[in-house]
């Protein structure tokens, strides 16, 4: 560990993810992070089967996994949310979807071993949520905005200010 912490070198990034996959513990700051942790466990426990059963550890291909499926549900959020919420024609929301994964922290965020891709899904699902309830002129259910608070405000405190914001 300290000689992967030591080499990695992505500014504004930590790879703490991949670690707490890697070998369970409390590894987040508590304070910023609530639950992130404990939301990382099942998948800690999925590489630790992985690798007794394979006899190699599969760290790598579960956050893989877990990014890219983040990534991919993030840009079906944009896209939904500029073109349904919005009211752009399918092409334009393809292109400003395309503009908005092509700036260099979004892509980032996509590939490295942090939780920025997390939050990047849970704060277009607010964003997208929240969209469609001011298009209908209807606001959150509790058990609804709780839950989307929770979650979100658990991956990182500060995601929690923009639900309660929606």
């Amino acid at each position: 560990w300290p000689l992967f912490i030591r080499n990695f070198h992505i500014s504004g990034f930590d790879p703490i993810t991949y670690h707490v996959l890697l070998d369970w513990h409390q590894g987040y700051d508590v304070v910023r992070h609530p639950l992130l942790a404990w939301m990382m466990l099942p998948l800690s426990w999925l590489n630790t089967a992985l690798t007794h059963m394979l006899g190699t550890n599969c760290v790598l291909y579960i956050e893989a996994a877990l990014l890219t499926t983040c990534g991919y549900f993030s840009c079906v959020l944009i896209y939904r949310t500029i073109h349904r919420v919005i009211g752009t024609t399918p092409f334009v929301a393809w292109l400003l979807t395309a503009l908005t994964l092509s700036f260099a922290y979004i892509m980032l965020a996509t590939v490295v071993a942090d939780h920025f891709c997390l939050s990047l899904l849970m704060l277009t699902l607010t964003l997208y949520r929240a969209g469609m309830k001011m298009r209908r002129g209807s606001k959150f259910g509790a058990a609804e905005a709780i839950t989307l608070f929770t979650v979100t405000a658990g991956i990182t405190l500060s995601n929690g200010i923009v639900v309660l914001m929606a």
